[in-house]
């Protein structure tokens, strides 16, 4: 008996709960979506792309029970092959999870249902991601392809850091090992302030020694990693911060400083925030 025309290979994953998915894109969906997901399931896919890449996984629709700590029904995603991997989040309730790149070409992802309220589900794309990319978080990381396994060779990856206007980014590497010599000719970190390839220049950096904390000039940073065809180490985990100011950081000419929320005054250390003391008004 042939399929009907409106069949696809792909329509039998609705029902499928979890498995090893081997490709470069795909989607994922809840068991029984569109329709509200069975009671009492755990599913988990691994999903892997091609080695020197990572896993973009962007969801299409979320409705899943809704608890403050997630602990009934949920979606797991953790950074890596296994639950042993580290945590991406915990989701659930009615808000689409923000878009998510795991930092090697592996990605974990389980969803449970308990016994009780079903929901629509999810439906979630996955795709082979390069290096790089554009950034607008307050706060995140980013680091080498296939960290903190040794990077891939002939990796050109740009991020482009964009924070609020009136903040400034500040980068801390946390690891830092390439291939070195004098010039950083062959692989090499670049940052700088600025989007573009001729922003102003904070340093060119390679070897094993971490560089200092970079802040930004103003509210954006590029860097950019590149990594010839021969000798490939580790390479670079970092975080990008805001200013290293607790609250806010506020451009000044040639400088910066922090400021804190009502009901907090700045720390004694011009980064922190503490909770104000009120005024005590003497009764007469």
């Amino acid at each position: 008996e042939q399929p009907p025309a409106s069949w696809t290979p792909f329509s039998l994953l609705k029902s499928i709960c979890g498995g090893d998915v081997n490709k470069d894109n795909g989607q994922i969906q809840s068991p029984n979506y569109p329709d509200d997901y069975q009671s009492n399931k755990a599913c988990v896919w691994k999903i892997s792309v091609a080695e020197g890449f990572h896993v973009g996984l962007s969801f299409q629709s979320f409705e899943i029970e809704r608890h403050d700590s997630c602990s009934y029904d949920y979606v797991e995603l953790r950074d890596g092959a296994s639950e042993e991997s580290p945590l991406i989040g915990h989701f659930c309730g009615y808000e689409k999870p923000d878009d998510i790149k795991s930092s090697s070409n592996k990605l974990w992802l389980k969803f449970v249902s308990d016994g009780s309220v079903n929901k629509a589900g999810f439906s979630a794309n996955f795709f082979k991601a390069a290096c790089g990319g554009f950034l607008t978080k307050l706060n995140g990381s980013l680091s080498t392809p296939g960290w903190p396994k040794d990077y891939p060779p002939s990796k050109n990856c740009v991020w482009q850091l964009v924070a609020p206007i009136q903040y400034r980014i500040t980068l801390v590497f946390d690891a830092f090992e390439t291939e070195g010599n004098d010039v950083c000719k062959y692989d090499y970190v670049e940052v700088r302030s600025g989007l573009s390839s001729d922003s102003k220049l904070h340093g060119k950096f390679c070897g094993a020694e971490k560089p200092e904390v970079i802040t930004s000039l103003h509210n954006n940073m590029r860097i950019e990693f590149k990594s010839d065809n021969t000798v490939s180490k580790r390479g670079f985990t970092c975080s990008k911060e805001n200013g290293g100011c607790q609250h806010e950081c506020v451009n000044t000419f040639g400088s910066y400083s922090c400021q804190c929320r009502s009901g907090f005054m700045l720390h004694d250390n011009k980064h922190d925030c503490k909770e104000g003391k009120g005024c005590i008004i003497p009764l007469i």
